[in-house]
């Protein structure tokens, strides 16, 4: 009878622990990720094209992208991300998403670029490589897919 009852203890504290742990850990990442990041193109001549994503701690995130001038003015906005997130394991989510995006040029008001399309959803990996480095790492491409296989945002 003694052991049943360890056995049985032994199996709930293992339980509880190890759904703890997997708790923590989705949101050490959670805690990492919240924050403004950034990415910015090589520069053109005197131009860069920049993305600067927000991520929140009610897991909205928002994606702008736009041209700046090496004083980092904006020139003008190209699209914009609107959605939520959610961790899973080590991978990003992004759903429920609203795109605006004006193919081939800029808009001077980000309220100006029309709206394309909804339910947007993907997964990319999370590599933090310091605290203030994060790789996103995409799905592999297909062969005739033009994508990038990973972004490496910087902490704002």
């Amino acid at each position: 009878m003694k052991n049943l009852l360890y056995l049985i203890t032994c199996g709930f504290l293992l339980t509880v622990f190890g759904a703890c742990q997997k708790d923590n850990g989705a949101s050490g990442l959670q805690q990492k990720l919240q924050g403004n990041w950034f990415r910015q193109n090589d520069w053109n001549a005197d131009t860069a094209y920049r993305d600067d994503y927000t991520f929140t701690a009610d897991h909205k995130i928002l994606i702008i992208s736009f041209v700046i001038d090496k004083q980092n003015h904006i020139h003008g906005y190209t699209s914009k991300l609107e959605g939520s997130y959610t961790i899973n394991g080590d991978s990003l989510v992004v759903s429920n998403s609203k795109f605006y995006h004006e193919k081939g040029q800029e808009v001077a008001a980000i309220n100006d670029l029309p709206y394309k399309t909804t339910e947007l959803r993907y997964a990319q990996k999370l590599l933090f490589i310091q605290s203030n480095q994060l790789h996103l790492i995409s799905r592999p491409c297909g062969p005739f897919e033009n994508c990038v296989p990973y972004l490496a945002l910087t902490r704002k």
